[in-house]
């Protein structure tokens, strides 16, 4: 309890307007027998407005929060929850649903910097470009997961308007920004203008510009990550049905070759058990969509899956999963390749240049793999709840994350010649044995 009411305090840089920052003040003196006992009289202006307010904070400050109450049974931490997401929904577009990536006004003009010449709407808060477009994936799973723990405490009926707004804003996000004959998306403002075709032209005040935007070229559609199947059969559970959830997700299925799960939920699915599909994203989502349609197809799919997973991912003598060398780790976000940043578009093995030598533990897939017993069991309240792995912001679903400046450290000859070719004074030894 003191850990969330921490968090809040923490956080929350100004309560009367619910003004919140991603970097959290763990110097400040916390009173935990007052933090829901603040007078409220409504929404203030912020006094602040240099804070980056991303949703991501309030999304977990809500989730916390509500738990909180869900446990202790309080009324206080979920008001203050709901508070704080009728912000962000306050602040969506009125036509699209799609909620802002951030909230409050900002001193810098990043976006307008950017787009403003043509699209005066297009200010920070409002546009998902480039990585953006993956990187929102963990906001959507992290709503979810908030509609999920309401429905886990019998708790729903409190904030069924948030419900709404949530699938509002996943489906509102997928029209405008989803392709599906390309399986990509395209960078927009959230009144569902596209911004491929935009070139971005200066002259700029600043050398540097935001969202991976370089002078002279414009956003390319990304090659959409995994984690949108599981986001899309995730919120067909959720929503008890909602068609709009389904059709997405039967689109992405058929694009990444796992075949078609049907037109309708009664129709027979036709998929490719030959597939090579192997993300923990395709083998959520097929569970999720087994919860809702218990055809064995699909849990059969969710098993060739993880057959795959261990095939190509799993290392035989350490049971550790690591990425395939051929994996492409990062999507280019400029459409002309000078522009490019250098690890753009390259494989693991071009990243790293050599073998693997670490395997990050945040790895998905031996929960993706835990999610296929659930299902052959039925014990599904065995899975704890997660958003996305480590690697959100690109393509994958797996939380690797791979670097040689990581690796370094299990190779001591090569980080001896790191610090001497960067003339760093090592002040203490490196043991080559």
């Amino acid at each position: 309890e003191m850990l969330m009411k921490g968090i809040w305090e923490a956080n929350v840089k100004d309560w009367k307007a619910l003004h919140y920052n991603r970097h959290g003040d763990f110097k400040k003196q916390v009173d935990h027998a007052n933090t829901w006992n603040r007078f409220w009289d409504g929404y203030k202006d912020p006094d602040i407005s240099s804070d980056l307010s991303f949703i991501s904070v309030a999304l977990d400050l809500a989730y916390a929060a509500y738990s909180l109450g869900y446990q202790k049974q309080e009324e206080a931490p979920r008001i203050w929850a709901e508070r704080l997401l009728n912000l962000i929904i306050k602040q969506r577009d009125p036509e699209t649903g799609i909620w802002p990536n951030l909230v409050h006004p900002q001193i810098s003009k990043r976006g307008l910097n950017i787009f403003g010449r043509k699209y005066p709407q297009a200010t920070e808060p409002r546009v998902y470009v480039g990585n953006q477009l993956n990187h929102t994936i963990t906001q959507m799973m992290g709503m979810l997961a908030i509609v999920e723990n309401a429905q886990k405490y019998s708790r729903l009926g409190e904030m069924a308007h948030i419900k709404e707004a949530v699938e509002k804003h996943i489906i509102g996000f997928l029209d405008a920004s989803y392709d599906k004959e390309s399986n990509k998306l395209k960078s927009i403002i959230i009144d569902g203008t596209d911004l491929t075709d935009f070139r971005i032209e200066g002259p700029f005040r600043l050398e540097k510009l935001y969202f991976g935007a370089k002078n002279g070229g414009a956003f390319l559609p990304q090659r959409i990550t995994p984690l949108y199947t599981s986001v899309c059969a995730r919120g067909y559970r959720v929503s008890n049905g909602r068609r709009e959830f389904r059709d997405y997700l039967r689109d992405m299925l058929k694009a990444v070759g796992i075949g078609d799960i049907g037109i309708e939920k009664n129709s027979e699915p036709l998929l490719n058990f030959n597939t090579n599909a192997l993300e923990p994203a395709y083998i959520f989502a097929l569970v999720d969509l087994f919860r809702v349609e218990p055809k064995l197809e699909f849990l059969k799919m969710a098993e060739r899956i993880g057959d795959n997973l261990i095939e190509a991912r799993q290392h035989p003598d350490s049971g550790l999963f690591t990425l395939e060398d051929d994996f492409i780790i990062q999507n280019p976000v400029m459409d002309k390749p000078e522009l490019q940043e250098p690890h753009e578009g390259k494989s693991v093995i071009e990243i790293l240049g050599d073998n693997h030598k670490i395997a990050n533990l945040d790895s998905m897939e031996p929960l993706a793999l835990l999610s296929i017993y659930a299902a052959q069991t039925g014990k599904y309240n065995i899975m704890p709840g997660w958003t996305a792995g480590g690697l959100y912001l690109k393509v994958s679903s797996v939380g690797h994350i791979l670097g040689k400046e990581i690796q370094l450290w299990f190779d001591k000859p090569a980080l001896k010649q790191f610090y001497k070719d960067n003339n760093i004074d090592c002040s203490w030894s490196i043991n080559e044995n």
